[in-house]
């Protein structure tokens, strides 16, 4: 044994405990828990047989040969070795041959070596028992110098998740001369990152680095809106693959989530790789149809770049819960005739009857598109309707008709009206004073059920 221990006193114990009864382990974390330099402290690479897969598995069925009972053997990055024949051979040294093993992975056990858990052969090390505790780093700042306030210990330790890699960043720092606080966090953050981007998933799979690209432009995703994203019904086998390279991923109740520094390097790395442009249609696909006895019942979505909201766009009021006043979406008038031009009358209650065609004076007050304001003649008809701009003097091209009823109206005000969030009486209720205009308006056919919080 060599080294002091300062972190994963935990892992440490139980790696120790192990080995005074020859017993195989099997320890696994994500990327930057120090696994190797762990292991390395209790069993001395110059008095046991390591073997690493990151240096492939041509190699590995000879190296094997020189496993027996009174070494360990340590095999490093197992989450590279997909060779069956050398997992089962493996499997073999480590249960009947009584060859004691260290198996260090990045993700939760791997089904093949579950036989050995189920046998007792098989101690295993959760990535829980490698992060740094609030007693370990507290114990490592006093030993540097460092003096930070528990609350700020814990602060960093929820933030980096334990990671004593991250944390090693950020204590190098500190030795060299800069001020703690928010914009070291950042810079930590992104040297992080930065290492998660070229050290890490630059060496995974084409297609692993592809679908994690795609999903994580949400923040949680099921199998079927991750199918939805990537068009790929293979998800299932994918999503596999993915956590089995880097116990990055977690999933509760069927919906899987990234963790939170990887997620913000994936999200980078498909801005660059797809732009803007492309990032957005993948976060348009990522919307799910709510369904309920093979029947649509409502729709999901998000929004959002930098901060993504997950938003409801549509349900049925059978599968809704209200949790407060102001709805969740929004709409924003940018072409008033466009905007018109997709609402008609109500179908007449009878066929037959007369196609009606009804005329209403707009004066809309936009003060922030010159196009939106002024006076408009919407004439309205049951398949359709047509919007032009007033213009009084008789030498333009305008609409010079005279109009008898008019709706004086802001944006905000008619959009409201027209998609149901507010009817006409809460909005012009002293304009419809004037029966004509509230005839007009009664027979106009309006959504009913797209709500919406900010309309501009």
């Amino acid at each position: 044994m060599n080294g002091q221990i300062r972190f994963a006193k935990e892992a440490v114990r139980k790696l120790r405990n192990a080995a005074a009864h020859n017993n195989s382990v099997y320890l696994y974390g994500a990327t930057g828990y120090g696994k190797t330099s762990i292991v390395a402290s209790v069993f001395d690479p110059a008095c046991a047989l390591w073997i690493d897969c990151d240096d492939g598995t041509d190699n590995i069925p000879e190296q094997l040969q020189g496993c027996c009972s009174t070494r360990y053997t340590v095999f490093d990055n197992l989450h590279r070795l997909e060779d069956a024949a050398i997992q089962k051979e493996i499997v073999q040294l480590a249960g009947k041959d009584g060859c004691p093993m260290v198996l260090i992975g990045r993700a939760p056990l791997p089904a093949w070596l579950s036989v050995l858990a189920l046998q007792s052969k098989l101690t295993v090390i959760p990535e829980d028992d490698l992060r740094v505790t609030d007693g370990e780093l507290a114990e490592v700042c006093a030993s540097l110098g460092l003096r930070l306030k528990p609350q700020r210990i814990q602060e960093l330790l929820d933030i980096n998740e334990g990671n004593i890699m991250a944390l090693g960043l950020f204590l190098r720092r500190i030795q060299q001369g800069e001020a703690d606080g928010k914009a070291l966090e950042e810079a930590m953050r992104k040297d992080f990152k930065a290492y998660l981007d070229e050290g890490v998933v630059s060496h995974w799979s084409r297609d692993i680095q592809d679908f994690l690209m795609q999903v994580c432009v949400v923040d949680s995703f099921t199998l079927p809106m991750a199918e939805y994203i990537t068009g790929d019904d293979g998800c299932a086998l994918l999503l596999s693959r993915a956590n089995a390279v880097g116990n990055i991923l977690s999933c509760s109740g069927g919906v899987w989530r990234m963790r939170p520094v990887l997620l913000e390097t994936m999200q980078e790395r498909t801005m660059r790789a797809f732009g803007r442009r492309g990032y957005n249609r993948l976060l348009c696909r990522a919307g799910e149809f709510l369904e309920q006895d093979g029947r649509l019942v409502g729709l999901d979505a998000y929004w959002g770049w930098e901060v993504r909201e997950h938003r409801l766009l549509y349900a049925e009021d059978a599968y809704t819960v209200k949790t407060g006043e102001k709805p969740w979406n929004m709409a924003r008038l940018t072409n008033i005739g466009a905007l018109l031009a997709a609402f008609g009358l109500k179908q007449a209650e009878q066929q037959g009857e007369e196609k009606r065609m009804l005329t209403l004076g707009i004066r809309m007050n936009d003060p922030i598109l010159e196009m939106n304001n002024g006076e408009f003649v919407w004439t309205i008809g049951e398949t359709g309707s047509s919007l032009k701009a007033r213009k009084p003097e008789p030498d333009t091209c305008g609409c010079t008709e005279n109009v008898s009823i008019w709706l004086e109206t802001k944006p905000e005000e008619l959009v409201s009206w027209l998609f149901g969030c507010r009817k006409a009486e809460e909005i012009w209720g002293g304009q419809l004073e004037n029966k004509g205009l509230a005839e007009i308006l009664a027979q106009v056919d309006t959504v009913n059920g797209v709500y919406l919080d900010e309309i501009v």
